[in-house]
């Protein structure tokens, strides 16, 4: 929009340049371009200034100074803002106020920046050519028309006496004798006017039927909109499958059976026959465990879940030495479990958990058939994936 603006500004100012100098011509201003001085601060970028207005001008002659004779032009502080001065040979005095301009510091450089320079120059024309029309002769009013004397009334010519009336004879009138006047003749007595005839007896005609009772209109209140339960509830419950290190160095498949409510969580777990050997003695082991956690959520978005799960495990192991007849051994270890436990939804209710958790117990050493101090079980770490039905996460 400010480009087309822009476009359109030259436009308008040669307008209103050509409009002035075909004003100055019809109205018989002189034709010369007069010197116009114009008074500027002494720098090379307002002198630079002064040079590019000169092309804008077209009745005058701009140049930088301010002392040479003719026309002498610069910028003043007014109310408002600042204002063009020009004063004329004779001493007269035009101002215009430069509504782009706030003070007439550095007034030049700030107009040729603002592209206002056609615009000064309309300006300063308007003012040279209000100058040069009041300096020009006028012409003396043409002499008003002389009216002539008005003439002398004629009086119009004397009218002729009247003629006299002719005279005549009298004569006599013959009277006419009088009629006689008719006597009165007594007029027959007038009979009584006729009895107006008795008026028929209004007929309302038929009664009109009755109007219909009103009709009640019941509002009856809208039904109210129907509520589909859908079971909600914190109770969870599934299945899991881990692969489980444990110390010495063995790994063990994991299944068992996961359900809780809300943020509690159980898992009951059982390992098959495990076989090892240690110090050239081979032994086997059977296990199972219980689990509790408290899951901490961490994060809880549309279609997953992470949480934490912190708790306590109970674990007992029977473990033998397989070349020693007779020789069980029972450990119950008791322990705890942290790590990362994730949920993705399959299907409206079913969740896939995949897990993470760390095992440490204290009591992870045994002696079986007065053979060595064996580790067992000491620390672990399992990986699993469980099925999950939760209707209500």
């Amino acid at each position: 929009m400010d480009a087309g603006r822009r476009r359109q500004r030259p436009r308008t100012e040669a307008a209103i340049r050509s409009n002035l100098l075909i004003l100055l011509m019809i109205l018989g201003g002189p034709a010369g371009a007069a010197p116009v001085w114009f008074c500027v601060a002494d720098e090379p970028v307002e002198a630079a200034a002064v040079a590019q207005l000169g092309r804008h001008v077209r009745l005058g002659s701009v140049q930088a100074g301010c002392d040479a004779g003719g026309y002498h032009a610069r910028f003043v502080a007014a109310a408002g803002g600042a204002h063009l001065q020009v004063v004329a040979p004779d001493g007269s005095v035009a101002v215009r106020r430069v509504p782009w301009l706030a003070g007439p510091a550095q007034a030049l450089s700030r107009t040729v920046m603002a592209d206002r320079l056609g615009a000064l120059g309309v300006l300063l024309d308007g003012l040279l050519l209000e100058h040069q029309l009041a300096a020009a002769p006028t012409e003396p009013p043409p002499p008003a028309p002389t009216e002539p004397p008005p003439a002398a009334p004629v009086e119009p010519p004397a009218a002729p006496p009247p003629a006299a009336p002719p005279s005549v004879a009298p004569r006599k009138i013959a009277r006419r004798p009088k009629a006689p006047t008719p006597e009165p003749v007594a007029a027959p007595a007038s009979e009584p006017p006729p009895a107006p005839a008795p008026e028929p007896p209004f007929d309302p005609g038929p009664a009109p039927p009755p109007e219909p009772p009103p009709v009640r209109v019941v509002v009856l209140p809208p039904p109210p909109p129907r509520v589909t339960i859908t079971p909600h509830s914190p109770a969870f419950g599934g299945v899991h499958l881990d692969l489980r290190w444990r110390a010495p160095a063995m790994l063990v498949p994991q299944a068992g059976l996961v359900g809780g409510y809300g943020p509690l969580q159980a898992t009951l777990s059982w390992q098959p026959a495990l076989a090892w050997a240690w110090d050239g003695r081979r032994y086997s082991a059977t296990s199972g465990g219980l689990g509790l956690d408290y899951r901490v959520s961490i994060r809880r978005d549309r279609g997953w879940r992470l949480a934490a799960p912190v708790g306590l495990t109970v674990e007992y192991a029977q473990v033998e030495r397989t070349d020693v007849e007779g020789s069980p051994h029972g450990l119950w270890q008791l322990g705890v479990a942290v790590g990362l436990q994730g949920a993705v939804q399959l299907a409206e209710s079913f969740w896939l958990a995949p897990t993470l958790r760390g095992r440490w117990a204290p009591i992870g050493q045994l002696s079986v058939a007065d053979g060595p101090v064996v580790p067992f079980n000491e620390a672990g770490v399992e990986v699993g994936l469980g099925l999950l039905l939760a209707p209500g996460w």
